[in-house]
């Protein structure tokens, strides 16, 4: 580290957030779960910023570029495709 503030550093009140929802409680995993939320946001700033600067550097007013590169980067997660109740497995039919 530098020193200089780097322009996508998150809050500090979202750290706390994320230092508070991922305590390692008997959570082997808190670090990963910590280092994933920060990757996620740090994403989706340069993923905000990036369209940002398609409308304004190349003046496209609409915003369909926008949300078509929203979509293809930051596509809605796939539901299961089974579920387990009491023990047995169900195929969701779709």
């Amino acid at each position: 580290m530098t020193g200089t503030p780097n322009p996508i550093t998150p809050p500090a009140e979202l750290v706390r957030e994320w230092l508070e929802a991922t305590k390692p409680s008997d959570n082997p995993d808190s670090p990963l779960d910590l280092a994933i939320l920060a990757a996620q946001w740090g994403a989706d700033m340069e993923l905000e910023a990036c369209c940002e600067w398609i409308e304004s550097e190349h003046g496209w007013d609409d915003a369909a570029v926008s949300r078509h590169l929203r979509a293809a980067r930051r596509p809605a997660p796939k539901p299961p495709e089974t579920i387990e109740v009491n023990g047995f497995t169900y195929r969701l039919v779709q």
